[in-house]
């Protein structure tokens, strides 16, 4: 308290020669500061509370006298993993699946012990016309987290960027439908269908999700390079370890390997 005393008056003796639009944009800057999304996601910090004192007085200057300080603000607790997540990696620790190829590109039988989400989400891609393999993608992308989001701003179960996002029709604000599962899942899916049109193999599908499809685009036509077996030595390093992870996860979960991957069929419906 005698530290909140020495604050308000310090800052009394010179908030009065501020002029009064002065005073609203300081204001305003400084509650942005404080009630911005970041603050919102619990990752309020120390300089934002220090900050509170003076918002006050800025605020009520020439107003006769300034509230007492309000109580410390709580920290809130970090988004913790959903169920969802717990569950799908409690049921693979416990049953990761055949590990044998399924000959003549035949479908796996539906597994009724997966967690009610994959099979949504196979459902999603078998409506797509996808292999429902494909769901696996999410496990390397997100580890199951609807609400992961990466440093690039990828969000959601399949780590879907802003832009192609909003390209296969969700919606990022002011809701975010990257975080919707099923949403996710089949723009996802749309999205994975336009790269097979555009590069026939799964491989070179499975690099362009992850390094970009015009990226991928480049490096093929530099090197005269038709498969991904080619470019794997040129793609970038996160790409050369991400398109083995996703291929061998499908193998673990379904059995499939990838040249047991049949092409897209038409949507459903």
């Amino acid at each position: 308290m005698r530290r909140w005393a020495q604050e308000k008056a310090f800052l009394a003796e010179h908030v009065a020669s501020y002029s009064h639009r002065a005073q609203a944009v300081m204001a305003e800057s400084l509650g942005d500061a404080l009630f911005s999304r970041r603050a919102w996601r619990g990752r309020v910090t120390r300089s934002a509370i220090v900050l509170a004192p003076v918002a006050c007085l800025l605020l009520v200057a020439g107003r006769g006298a300034c509230p007492e300080p309000p109580a410390p603000l709580a920290v809130a607790s970090p988004i913790h993993r959903s169920q969802f997540a717990t569950e799908t990696e409690s049921w693979m620790a416990r049953d990761p699946g055949p590990t044998t190829s399924m000959p003549d590109h035949a479908p796996a039988a539906p597994r009724m012990d997966e967690p009610p989400m994959i099979r949504e989400m196979k459902a999603i891609f078998r409506e797509e016309g996808l292999p429902e393999a494909l769901v696996w993608i999410a496990e390397v992308e997100s580890q199951f987290d609807p609400v992961a989001r990466s440093r690039a701003g990828a969000v959601g179960l399949f780590q879907l960027m802003p832009q192609t996002a909003r390209r296969f029709g969700l919606r990022t604000w002011p809701v975010d439908e990257r975080r919707n599962p099923a949403a996710s899942a089949r723009a996802a899916a749309r999205y994975l269908a336009t790269l097979y049109e555009r590069f026939s193999d799964w491989s070179l599908v499975v690099a362009a999700y992850n390094a970009g499809e015009s990226r991928v685009s480049r490096t093929l036509k530099r090197h005269g390079a038709v498969s991904y077996a080619e470019i794997a030595r040129h793609v970038p390093a996160q790409t050369r370890s991400y398109v083995p992870r996703v291929l061998n996860i499908m193998a673990d979960r379904e059995g499939l390997e990838t040249a047991a991957l049949p092409a897209p069929t038409p949507r459903a419906g």
